[in-house]
């Protein structure tokens, strides 16, 4: 003989699966926070079921410190790498996740290290992407009548020739120098000093095709004036200042670059 409780569970309190209707149970009759997650079939939470704005910053996975969150060439998410202090941060373009790069192409010149010319003045280790270059001279005088050279290179190193690039010197007398092995600034006067600025500029960067001018002047009433054109076989890396007899006797140099 059967039992039948009304509003209550049969006798034995128990109801086996196959005496439940289909779809019997509805969501008024499941006890809140009664579900876990150890019933969740595995991936069975998709994008239509999670709420917008329900993913907060504290449920997401921790990072290294200083990455990035993007997309990698496949759609997939990743991390971009930290980079170094002073960096900024660079489109690579389609197809390619953005870097980290130094600011070289537009973040305002950066000074290099005043040098005093003794010897040859090297500035090198120039970062990728430098387009302009400014060489400034403070009272730099040469122990014999010459010329003062700018030379620049490549990672292969300083270029000595196939520069097409000359001076004058503007007196009453004028003192014409052509070069081939640099950029130059004729100073052809034992007494004389050279004070201003050298301007370097990249013309095409298909070539590493160079221009350079200057304007200069001497306390002795002499000014100098120049200019040429250089390709490199490669990027442009270093700078060199040397004469072309004779040594340094005094003043000072220094470059700024972009």
């Amino acid at each position: 003989m059967g039992y039948l409780v009304q509003g209550g569970a049969p006798p034995d309190a128990s109801v086996s699966t196959d005496k439940v209707v289909d779809d019997a149970i509805t969501g008024a009759k499941i006890a809140d926070d009664a579900i876990d997650s150890e019933h969740y079939v595995d991936g069975s939470i998709d994008p239509a079921h999670l709420a917008d704005d329900a993913v907060t910053l504290a449920k997401m996975a921790g990072g290294t410190d200083g990455n990035l969150i993007s997309y990698d060439t496949n759609g997939d998410v990743a991390a971009v790498a930290t980079g170094d202090s002073g960096q900024i941060l660079t489109s690579n373009g389609a197809g390619a996740a953005p870097t980290f790069q130094a600011a070289a192409g537009g973040g305002g010149f950066t000074e290099g290290t005043l040098q005093s010319p003794i010897g040859d003045a090297d500035f090198t280790g120039l970062p990728s992407g430098t387009k302009m270059i400014v060489v400034s001279f403070q009272g730099v005088s040469q122990s014999s009548i010459g010329e003062i050279r700018v030379q620049i290179g490549d990672s292969g190193g300083f270029e000595t020739s196939s520069y097409s690039s000359s001076s004058i010197k503007l007196t009453a007398s004028s003192d014409r120098g052509l070069d081939g092995w640099s950029f130059n600034v004729r100073l052809a006067a034992s007494d004389a000093q050279c004070n201003g600025q050298m301007i370097l500029a990249l013309m095409d960067s298909a070539t590493n095709l160079w221009s350079a001018s200057h304007a200069a002047g001497d306390p002795n009433a002499r000014s100098y004036v120049g200019g040429g054109t250089k390709a490199l076989s490669g990027e442009l890396t270093q700078l060199r200042i040397t004469k072309s007899s004779g040594s340094f006797d005094a003043g000072a140099v220094n470059i700024m670059y972009m």
